[in-house]
């Protein structure tokens, strides 16, 4: 009984973990994801055209990218992409959306907002606008 039980429930979990994440291939570079330390060079943030393709490919594919900022929002030493969408066509900026990436496996959370133009790292939070 108990064997059986588990053959059930396992598998449930495993769907409901999966639930609100998708595994896509990554188009940017591994080190846009990893924090840099120290006096290492910065890596230069992808285009508004590679950030706005992936967005549509895991997102929506009619978003628009107002405005993005790769920036570890957790401290554990990797990047999430926070960026402000608009779905409209008219440059609202009504959704904010949050991607982390574990593995290859990336996760979104995205927020309802209205004209939401920006985000700006500064030197100790960070701003959406």
């Amino acid at each position: 009984m108990k064997m059986s039980f588990l053959k059930f429930v396992l598998p449930v979990i495993g769907v409901v973990l999966l639930l609100g994440a998708a595994i896509t291939p990554d188009v940017f570079p591994p080190t846009v994801w990893l924090v840099q330390q120290g006096n290492s060079t910065a890596v230069p943030a992808p285009s508004r055209e590679a950030v706005e393709a992936f967005i549509q490919e895991l997102v929506s594919s009619e978003a628009r990218v107002c405005g993005w900022e790769f920036v570890d929002l957790n401290n554990d030493g990797v990047n999430e992409l926070v960026a402000t969408l608009d779905s409209s066509g008219r440059q609202f900026c009504n959704t904010l959306v949050l991607i982390s990436k574990t593995g290859n496996v990336f996760r979104t959370q995205s927020v309802p907002a209205w004209n939401v133009t920006s985000v700006i790292r500064g030197d100790i939070n960070l701003q959406v606008v």
